[in-house]
């Protein structure tokens, strides 16, 4: 019978992970220190979307649109493509100690997509047929619109957000059956 039925709280999780990270990786103060950090802050998102403290959070609560409400989150508080990656990256390795400690039966992080951000030009022009998966029946492609501020351009400022940029993400999973 798997762990999984038995798992203590993700908190908890979060703690044997760090340690995991300390004496089996050998990361330095700095590394660990980030870890935590990204790891705590994931968890503050998935309590804040369940209205609950974070020492109730459980395995369940550890889910795809919970990881992509954590990047949707970094992005409206404006980080940059760097923090987000790799903070995502902090959360995937939290998911993989736990699918590979047989906690998890599968990693909730696999079918999430980095957002890519794009500043190329106006949205009538993003050929969206080139993403990954949009050619499919069923797959879903989100846009995230936010303008571009044209400050210190030479953009005139009768059109302040005349280029705007985009976050795509895509859902990596195949399409659902009709019916499912």
């Amino acid at each position: 019978m798997s762990r999984a039925s038995a798992a203590p709280g993700l908190r908890d999780l979060s703690r044997e992970f760090l340690t995991f990270l300390r004496y089996n990786r050998n990361v330095s103060p700095h590394t660990l220190r980030a870890y935590e950090t990204d790891v705590s802050q994931f968890l503050a998102h998935l309590a804040g979307a369940r209205d609950c403290p974070v020492s109730e959070l459980t395995l369940s609560d550890f889910h795809t649109d919970g990881v992509r409400g954590y990047l949707t989150e970094l992005h409206d508080r404006g980080n940059t493509r760097a923090s987000s990656a790799r903070r995502l990256a902090a959360v995937r390795a939290f998911a993989k100690y736990l699918v590979r400690e047989e906690r998890l039966a599968d990693d909730p992080t696999a079918l999430v997509g980095a957002a890519a951000f794009s500043s190329a030009g106006p949205l009538g022009k993003i050929d969206t047929e080139a993403l990954p998966g949009t050619s499919v029946a069923g797959s879903a492609v989100t846009l995230i619109v936010f303008p571009r501020s044209t400050a210190g351009s030479k953009a005139p400022q009768t059109a302040p957000f005349a280029v705007p940029a985009g976050s795509f993400m895509w859902d990596r999973r195949p399409p659902r059956p009709p019916g499912a």
